[in-house]
């Protein structure tokens, strides 16, 4: 979205006017400058690109998503960004348009954004819009940092996962960063947090089953093929409405003309949307807002940090473990609401974040590349028991005295001086 005088304009799949350019031609324009591949929708639109530092998306509203190659550590993560935000830049920034680091739309509406044209997302569109009471604000509206990292091991996976899962309240506490809806100051610090809440109830929020001590990859295979499908792919590789089928029943042929094949077990493995889950090979972290460039990295080095850490894994199973799901869930929400200051049944976030990011840091510099530094701008926000919603919302409400273009102008600072 860009500021355009006094009002403030949201980005739009198709170009409006011959004017105001949309993400259509963002990937048109980067496919001619680059050379990048464009990947097209079944309705011969364009809906990504196959760059050189990873797979570039179009998200259901048109929010643009560069999923990295696997890199070897947080720099090489910085530079791969930085020279795909500056191919962007060349074209985005003549238009006017600002990437934002916000977890959410702050001022659009659901229904003033268009769905991109790739069939899938309209089948998730109808499927979804049943299921939850914001659920279709969770496709157009919202924007997450998801970090994916991977373990060598089975027991290490199930390790990752659960202490993702558990530490998710916290993640929401530190990293909301999504206090505006529709124009309006929210009751929610994470905004984002509450849409998916209130999304569907079979494939969001914090697995508790995983928890039992039997639970192990067959058993997240089990809830994979179990899973309702929103979409699956018939034998032309086609996308078709799934139903709320499961592989389960696909297999004993309730789908018409759909069979289970390797793209529909991926197909199913990434239609479950809980806060941590297991794809091949690695966990994806889906409990961080989207952030602005330094807390981007903050964010991620917190997670690695945590995560390969073997005495940080321990000690979040150990300590984090004992909390009942009821008071899990409660937590969650609260550290939506209230960030740092979320306190449940004992449960103190400002002391958990202190101990994990002692930890994190040690973890860092074990692995002795240097990115305990990106730990910086985190380590001010815990020191000040604050977050990055209440950081943008406390400027809004004071030094910017309401206005959207200087928020949006905060919220889009370059990951270049990420490097300086």
């Amino acid at each position: 979205m860009w500021p355009n005088g006094d009002a403030l304009h949201y980005h739009e799949y198709a170009t409006k006017d011959g004017v105001r350019h949309g993400a259509e031609q963002l990937l048109l324009d980067l496919h001619e400058i680059t050379g990048w591949p464009l990947a097209m929708s079944p309705l011969s639109r364009p809906i990504g690109l196959t760059s050189s530092e990873g797979k570039v998306s179009l998200e259901p509203g048109s929010q643009l998503e560069l999923s990295t190659e696997p890199l070897i550590d947080l720099d090489a993560l910085v530079d791969s960004s930085c020279f795909y935000e500056r191919q962007v830049n060349k074209i985005a920034g003549p238009w006017g348009l600002k990437w934002i680091g916000l977890g959410l739309n702050p001022t659009a509406r659901v229904e003033e954004i268009d769905v991109i044209p790739s069939p899938r997302y309209h089948f998730m569109t109808d499927y979804l819009g049943k299921r939850g009471r914001l659920a279709t604000r969770m496709m157009r509206l919202t924007s997450s940092v998801q970090i994916n990292l991977d373990y060598d091991t089975e027991v290490e996976g199930m390790e990752m996962l659960r202490a993702a899962l558990l530490m998710a309240p916290l993640s929401y506490a530190l990293f909301g960063n999504s206090p505006f809806s529709e124009g309006k100051v929210s009751e929610f610090l994470s905004a984002r947090g509450e849409i998916w809440l209130e999304t569907d109830s079979d494939r969001t929020g914090l697995l508790s089953q995983v928890f039992d001590e039997s639970f192990n990859f067959a058993s997240y295979a089990k809830l994979v093929w179990e899973c309702p499908l929103m979409f699956a792919q018939d034998e032309k590789g086609e996308y078709v409405p799934a139903r709320g089928l499961s592989l389960a029943d696909i297999s004993k042929g309730k789908l018409p003309g759909v069979i289970v094949d390797a793209a529909n077990r991926m197909n199913a493995i990434r239609e479950i949307f809980t806060e941590a889950r297991l794809k091949p090979g690695y966990v994806e972290i889906r409990s961080v807002d989207g952030q602005r460039p330094d807390m981007r990295y903050a964010s991620t080095a917190f997670w690695m940090g945590v995560l390969y850490h073997s005495p940080a894994r321990q000690w979040v199973l150990e300590n984090l473990g004992k909390n009942s799901p009821e008071t899990q869930h409660r937590w969650l929400v609260e550290s939506m609401k209230h960030g740092l200051a979320a306190k449940v049944s004992g449960i103190d976030s400002v002391k958990i974040a202190e101990q994990l990011f002692s930890l994190a840091r040690e973890g860092l510099i074990e692995r002795a590349v240097g990115e305990a530094r990106f730990l910086k701008p985190l380590e001010a926000m815990i020191q000040a028991r604050t977050n990055p919603a209440q950081t943008v919302l406390n400027k809004f409400k004071t030094e910017w005295n309401g206005d959207w273009a200087k928020l949006i102008d905060y919220c889009s600072i370059c990951t270049e001086e990420i490097k300086t």
